[in-house]
């Protein structure tokens, strides 16, 4: 975090109870004072069932500019005092205590719904106005579903949005299980999760796995396409009146020119699976983007439009393919959720693998080649099932706001 320079200003209070805290932006000096952190842990005392005593206090030091175990009030505290006092405001000291056992109901029954909620990696932001200059944000962990950490908030502009700094993100995490699994290849197949969600926060814009925080989802089918499987899943699309979105690979689609056409008539997305299913990360930058180009020109022998929309084979992804697929005007699609339809072939476990898992903006990865009847006879299932749990089930484009053709 920077260093502010400006004594005059007051400071932001934040009780943190981790080390990290996910307002440490690289611009956050320029729109909020920084942040200090509560010098000693809470005593271990077990909390209430409901209205904890740990939360009733912090509330009632909060409405007073204050935090536990602090002198500083966050409205008339310089950053010099508390340099003073802590130190540099980069170092970041880990602490603990019975705010971490509260949970969001808990926070709720105190203080009612939250005025503002932000969903971040792996974290929820509920934030309380406390009067017209001061915010208390509670920061939950999504894996354990209780507080991380808590700030209080001097606002600067009095009226603005308190929760107005924290960063506008949405990742999900990548789901999705099979018993057909070996236990190395779940570990690989975790790793590569945990991975590809780090790399594409660094490439935003330019690798997506899911959509934006809203009731919506993409059905996406790989590989195809093929004479059986994918015009069945294209009548049943049809049918129900959702638009699919299709990674097609190039080879295939030459064998297979009738169907990409009707994919493409039905007003289905008809998009880029690399030319013979192969690993783009073996090859050089020149041989990704000549895969690239070759795998567009055949799509556009057959619809007249080149792809703009790229899924690269098995989900793998480095610099080196952003590079060419930024260069030849592609932006790459993965997925939140992989109904695994390659290895657990039921029926049943495709549709469990979506209806258990699913959240506002899932990119959902289903496959429509010749072995894939299982994933044919799940799709009427998840649609019928996702409209009646009031998802509205849309192409790429609508969901991620981008252009499917050059």
């Amino acid at each position: 975090m920077k260093r502010q320079t400006n004594t005059t200003k007051t400071v932001i209070l934040a009780l943190l109870l981790t080390a990290c805290s996910p307002f440490s932006t690289e611009n956050e000096s320029a729109q909020a004072p920084p942040v200090a952190q509560s010098e000693e842990p809470l005593p271990q005392t077990p909390p209430a069932e409901k209205n904890p005593f740990e939360l009733a206090v912090l509330i009632d030091l909060a409405r007073d500019g204050k935090i536990p175990h602090t002198s500083f009030v966050v409205t008339k505290t310089t950053m010099d005092e508390v340099e003073q006092a802590w130190g540099q405001p980069d170092k970041l000291d880990q602490v603990g205590g019975n705010l971490q056992r509260i949970s969001r109901d808990q926070i709720m029954d105190m203080l009612g719904e939250a005025e503002h909620i932000r969903k971040l990696p792996n974290e929820t932001v509920l934030s309380y106005s406390l009067d017209e200059s001061l915010s208390l944000r509670f920061i939950l962990s999504d894996e354990r579903g209780r507080v991380d950490h808590v700030s209080l908030l001097a606002s600067a502009d009095q009226g603005a949005d308190p929760s107005a700094s924290i960063p506008e993100t949405y990742d999900l995490a990548i789901k999705g299980e099979s018993n057909q699994l070996s236990t190395k290849a779940k570990q690989n197949m975790d790793r590569w999760r945990n991975e590809i969600r780090q790399f594409a926060s660094k490439h935003r814009d330019e690798v997506y796995i899911n959509g934006p925080n809203k009731k919506q989802v993409a059905l996406t089918f790989d590989d195809g396409p093929d004479a059986t499987v994918t015009p069945a899943i294209i009548r049943t699309l049809d049918q129900y009146g959702i638009k699919g979105s299709f990674f097609f690979v190039g080879s295939r689609v030459k064998e297979n020119p009738e169907v990409v056409q009707l994919a493409e008539k039905s007003g289905h997305l008809v998009l880029g699976h690399s030319y013979l299913h192969e690993d783009l990360t073996t090859k050089n930058l020149q041989g990704i983007a000549a895969d690239l180009i070759q795998t567009e020109n055949e799509i556009e022998q057959v619809i007249g439009k080149k792809p703009a929309l790229l899924r690269p084979p098995f989900g793998e992804t480095d610099e080196q393919v952003v590079k060419a697929a930024k260069q030849n005007g592609n932006t790459i699609i993965l997925w939140s959720i992989d109904t695994l339809d390659w290895s657990q072939k039921e029926a049943e476990n495709i549709r469990k693998n979506v209806m258990d898992n699913v959240r506002n903006g899932d990119i959902i990865l289903m496959h429509s080649n010749e072995d894939k009847s299982e994933t044919a006879n799940a799709v009427p299932m998840i649609i019928s099932e996702l409209q009646q749990q009031g998802f509205e089930i849309v192409g790429l484009d609508t969901l991620l706001g981008v252009k499917p053709y050059k």
